[in-house]
C-alpha cells in the first residue's frame, strides 16, 4: 500500500476543514484525488498531524474531514544553523536543505562578505521553501526560522556555545561535538570568502570553536549541508 499523500493544513484540528487554494490544487489537480480518498494533514508549525478524508472538491477550494489529530513525530536534532546570506537561490536551498536533515532552527545572516539584497519581506518565502521540504521528508514540525539580521546583532543577544567552520581549523567538527556538549548547538557557516577575522574572532569570544570538515574548501551552502549531514551521523 503506498504512503498517504502529505498535505499542509495551517490550524489542523478535528473535524471538516477547506483546504487552502494552493493546497486544494496540490491535491486535486497535481496528484487528481477525488471525494473519498485519504490524505495525511500536518500543520507544520503547531507541529500536529492527522489523519483526513476528501468530502468535497469545488472550482477553487477542497473539503476535508479530519480525525485522529495527534503531535507529529519529533526528528529535529539539537543543532541550530547559522547560515551568512549568499547570492541568488542559496539560501533557499541551505532552508531547504537543513529542513529535511532536521535542523532545529535556522538563522540566517547578514555578514561583511554578504552578497545578497537585505530583504525582510523574504522570510515568507523562506517559510514556504521550509514547508515544501518539511512535506517532502516527512517532518512533522518547521525548524525555527530567523532573520535576515546582522550578524552581530545575534551573537550579541547572548554566548553562543558551537562551531564555527573555518578550513584552516586545527581540530575536525567530529572532535569539537565529542568534547563540547552544550545543547543546542550552533553552527556557523559563513559567505563566500568566509567570515572576516574580525567576525570569526567575535564569534570564537562568544564561545564558538573552530572546526573544519575535511582537506577541501567547499561552497558556503555545500558547507551547510556538509555540517548537518555530519552532526546527523553524530548526534543520531
Amino acid at each position: 500500500m503506498s504512503e498517504k499523500l502529505r498535505v499542509p493544513v495551517e490550524e489542523l484540528r478535528n473535524g471538516e476543514l477547506v483546504l487552502s487554494q494552493q493546497a486544494s490544487r496540490y491535491v486535486t489537480r497535481v496528484h487528481r484525488l477525488g471525494v473519498g480518498d485519504q490524505l495525511l494533514a500536518f500543520d507544520p508549525v503547531q507541529g500536529v498531524e492527522a489523519d483526513a478524508v476528501i468530502l468535497g472538491v469545488h472550482q477553487h477550494s477542497t473539503t476535508i474531514d479530519v480525525t485522529s489529530a495527534r503531535t507529529s513525530l519529533d526528528t529535529a536534532m539539537p543543532v541550530v544553523l547559522v547560515q551568512a546570506l549568499a547570492k541568488s537561490t542559496k539560501p533557499e536551498f541551505v532552508v531547504r536543505e537543513a529542513t529535511a536533515l532536521g535542523a532545529r532552527g535556522i538563522v540566517l545572516v547578514v555578514s561583511g562578505r554578504t552578497d545578497y539584497p537585505h530583504r525582510r519581506d523574504k522570510t515568507e518565502r523562506f517559510k514556504r521553501v521550509a514547508v515544501e521540504a518539511a512535506r517532502q521528508c516527512g517532518r512533522g514540525r518547521l525548524p525555527d526560522l530567523l532573520g535576515p539580521l546582522p550578524l552581530a546583532e545575534y551573537v550579541a543577544e547572548s554566548r553562543r556555545a558551537g562551531i564555527v567552520l573555518c578550513p584552516r581549523a586545527s581540530e575536525r567538527i567530529a572532535t569539537v561535538v565529542e568534547r563540547d556538549t552544550a545543547r543546542p548547538l550552533h553552527v556557523f557557516v559563513g559567505p563566500e570568502g568566509g567570515f572576516t577575522d574580525d567576525e570569526r574572532a567575535t564569534l570564537i569570544d562568544s564561545g564558538a570553536h573552530p572546526a573544519r570538515l575535511g582537506p577541501l574548501t567547499l561552497r558556503t551552502e555545500t558547507a551547510a549541508v556538509a555540517a548537518l549531514g555530519a552532526l546527523r551521523a553524530l548526534l543520531g
